[in-house]
């Protein structure tokens, strides 16, 4: 699960969050009722900057190596320059939570530290976004409040990355293309279905496929940018 290669550069993205929550509607009297199911996860879709030939190659050999979605590497969210609050280095869970929670209680390193809403942080390899902060207290704790739920039971002591965040992402479908023109432009891409269907689709495979849980909740497609026409190989 490492990282991609330096050869992979965003020349656009968007990032999007998901989740398992829907309203239903009376079709008499057009009362409502929300339903929360707890779940929720990322997804992303990259447009890449063309690089030369060799920086090519190293990433068709890293879309090659992922074997479709069975492969996972890790990404920090594209654009976040770091903590908007004060964090002279990562804090640990001070208090311990269950699978679900919404709530964190950080422990911080020193005096004048503080998250702040829109901070990303890493638990488990999964990526968080903080929702809600209240003020540290003396003892340098604070309370803060995430999307999406903790994937796992945490205990005090455990490590949060928040100088530095990623998440643990896999591709979104099982394909990745590769094509070329006369202008040199090259184009990878991969398919759209998100975990769920796509585990609902391996339970289908045959008895002799590798099978084995996934440890991702965020998804990414990834497409590569063309040069303008009659461009030569380099960067945009």
């Amino acid at each position: 699960m490492a990282f991609p290669p330096k050869s992979v550069r965003v020349a656009a993205f968007t990032l999007t969050r998901i989740t398992s929550s829907l309203r239903v509607q009376s079709p008499y009297s057009f009362a409502q009722t929300a339903y929360d199911f707890m779940g929720g996860m990322w997804a992303a879709e990259l447009t890449l900057t063309h690089v030369s030939a060799a920086e090519n190659a190293a990433t068709e050999a890293w879309l090659a190596g992922l074997n479709g979605m069975a492969g996972t590497f890790e990404m920090g969210p594209v654009d976040y320059e770091g903590p908007h609050g004060a964090i002279s280095a990562d804090p640990v869970v001070a208090v311990a939570a269950n699978a679900r929670a919404q709530a964190l209680v950080l422990q911080l390193a020193r005096a004048g530290d503080r998250a702040l809403p829109g901070d990303y942080l890493t638990l488990g390899r999964h990526l968080h976004i903080v929702t809600g902060t209240e003020a540290p207290t003396p003892a340098f704790r604070q309370s803060v409040t995430l999307w999406p739920r903790l994937r796992r039971p945490i205990a005090p002591g455990d490590p949060v990355a928040m100088r530095a965040p990623f998440g643990t992402w896999a591709l979104a479908g099982p394909e990745t293309s590769y094509s070329g023109s006369q202008s040199r432009g090259l184009v990878a891409q991969s398919g759209k279905e998100d975990s769920l269907r796509a585990s609902r689709a391996l339970d289908r495979c045959h008895a002799e496929a590798l099978s084995h849980p996934l440890s991702h909740d965020e998804l990414v497609r990834i497409q590569r940018r063309a040069p303008p026409a009659g461009g030569a190989l380099g960067l945009v």
